[in-house]
């Protein structure tokens, strides 16, 4: 039998640690182990039903054929609504393009707009899959790293320093997965400043969290930076606001030229989104929005619990995240510690796998988001679960010893 080869295009695209930790959880649970998963970036609560019944009705009403390759004119017109007016920029369905998911927005864009060796430049830490999906496309992922001491903020003389002629989109996600920061309205205009001195390159903001936000107001894009609008892309979607991660379902809003490119792509991978998924993602965009008020509510009550126990760790430390719903908990100063049984904790892998085998808790290992030195804990869990997770992790890091 002949030797499958991979494509050469896979080359880099490794197996994510999110991946291995998922895998050696689910090997736990099969030995009877009770597993808590702090590693799963969705919400635990139910669709709304608005947009439940809204799905129902359109396979009664037969909606089930080949949709608009760009997403149904309702909702494009839907979401288009959602930023119009905004900093004074117009905006119209054909500036919608309606995918099956943000990540596939995301692919979408790349493989539209990213030539060979062109370089996308992303903050650290960053959603693991933003680099694959650039490497995937030919492209070269520029990494400039936020400081954690400083609630990961950029420092706009960095970015400007990476920035080249082969530049070809700075990508940024506020607030951010996985450390919960927010981009103020003062660095969004920055970053602004800095694509204007480069006409080749793009602005990618990944706007997805954008309804989880616990003090202050999410400043978007397309408020703070009306005059590069025509070289924006903003990404959102509904799986974490609404609770939607299964239906698939995001959306891309830019300049007509761009949506149009990222179209072709589309007519060529999925050509369109699930009839089903676009009633349903219209119905929980234009329908009752208290759902997000009570979300948010919960959601904040679940990262003071998070952080309340960290803190009374000792060894780990972490700022309030200001949106999204993870902690980004640093574990650098017990970096170095011994388990009961000699093990020296060297790296995020490390300790990950430790809290694991010790306390059956799956944390995601902050390497896998381009900052190694912090955990990334999930509180999309019940109060119960996490309240249980944490007194386990606290039993865990309380065995460690000082090397």
């Amino acid at each position: 039998m002949t030797e499958f080869v991979k494509a050469d295009r896979l080359a880099e695209v490794k197996v994510s640690e999110i991946v291995v930790m998922s895998e050696a959880a689910r090997q736990r649970q099969a030995a009877g182990h009770d597993v808590i998963n702090l590693g799963i970036g969705e919400p635990d609560f139910d669709t709304p039903d608005h947009a439940n019944d809204a799905a129902i009705a359109a396979i009664n009403d037969h909606d089930t054929h080949y949709p608009p390759i760009a997403g149904k004119p309702a909702l494009r017109a839907a979401i288009a609504a959602l930023y119009d007016g905004r900093g004074g920029t117009l905006r119209r369905p054909e500036h919608v393009l309606v995918s099956s998911g943000s990540k596939y927005t995301l692919l979408n864009a790349m493989l539209a707009s990213v030539n060979p060796g062109d370089e996308v430049i992303m903050l650290a830490p960053f959603w693991t899959s933003y680099a694959d999906i650039v490497r995937l496309c030919g492209g070269i992922p520029v990494i400039v790293a936020t400081d954690g001491t400083r609630q990961f903020q950029p420092d706009l003389d960095q970015i400007a320093a990476a920035m080249t002629p082969r530049t070809r989109w700075l990508m940024i996600n506020s607030p951010n997965n996985p450390s919960g920061a927010i981009l103020s309205a003062d660095a969004l205009r920055g970053i602004g400043d800095l694509i204007k001195s480069h006409p080749q390159a793009m602005l990618l903001s990944d706007e997805i969290y954008e309804h989880i936000v616990y003090s202050g107001q999410f400043v978007s894009v397309a408020d703070a930076l009306p005059d590069i609008a025509d070289r924006t892309l903003i990404v959102s979607g509904v799986s974490k606001s609404y609770a939607m991660t299964g239906w698939r379902l995001g959306y891309g809003v830019g300049a007509t030229p761009l949506i149009a490119a990222m179209t072709a792509v589309q007519a060529q991978g999925t050509s369109g989104t699930t009839t089903i998924a676009q009633a349903a993602a219209l119905a929980a965009i234009t329908g009752d929005q208290s759902v997000l008020a009570t979300h948010k509510d919960i959601f904040q009550q679940r990262r003071d619990l998070v952080c309340r126990h960290i803190r009374a760790m000792n060894g780990l430390t972490t700022d309030t995240p200001e949106g999204a719903f993870y902690v980004f908990a640093s574990w650098q100063n017990c970096q170095g510690w011994k388990t009961a049984d000699g093990q020296i904790l060297h790296h995020d892998m490390d300790f990950c796998q430790f809290i694991l085998s010790k306390a059956n808790v799956v944390v995601i290992p902050g390497s896998s988001f381009a900052m190694s030195g912090y955990i990334r804990i999930s509180y999309a869990s019940s109060t119960d679960d996490l309240e249980k997770a944490m007194t386990r992790i606290a039993d865990a890091v309380a065995s460690l010893q000082p090397a």
